[in-house]
C-alpha cells in the first residue's frame, strides 16, 4: 500500500485541502504534498499524528491484506511456539 496515496485519498474523501492537512498536522503544505507524492516518507509519529487528523485510525488507514495478515500470522506462531518452547 502507498502511504502517500491513501493520505490523498483520505484527505480528498474528508474534503481538506493540503494546507488544511497540513495546518490541523502542524506540518508543512510541501511536506504533505511531497508526502502524497511519495517523494518522502514521515515517521511513525507524525504519520500517527496524519491518520488522526483525518479522523480515521491506523487499521482503518493500513488495512490489511491477505499476504499481510498471513506474514502477521506467521510471525505469531513462529513466536508463541519459540516462548513455549521447552528448554533442554
Amino acid at each position: 500500500m502507498d502511504i502517500g496515496h491513501r493520505m490523498k485519498e483520505l484527505r480528498i474523501q474528508y474534503g481538506l485541502t493540503q494546507q488544511e492537512l497540513a495546518d490541523r498536522s502542524e506540518l508543512s503544505k510541501g511536506f504533505i504534498s511531497q508526502l502524497e507524492r511519495g517523494l518522502t516518507t514521515p515517521s511513525i509519529g507524525t504519520l500517527l499524528d496524519i491518520i488522526q487528523c483525518l479522523g480515521t485510525t491506523p487499521a482503518e488507514f493500513l488495512p490489511m491484506t491477505s499476504r499481510n495478515k498471513s506474514f502477521f500470522h506467521r510471525k505469531i506462531i513462529l513466536k508463541k511456539s519459540t516462548k513455549n518452547a521447552a528448554v533442554w
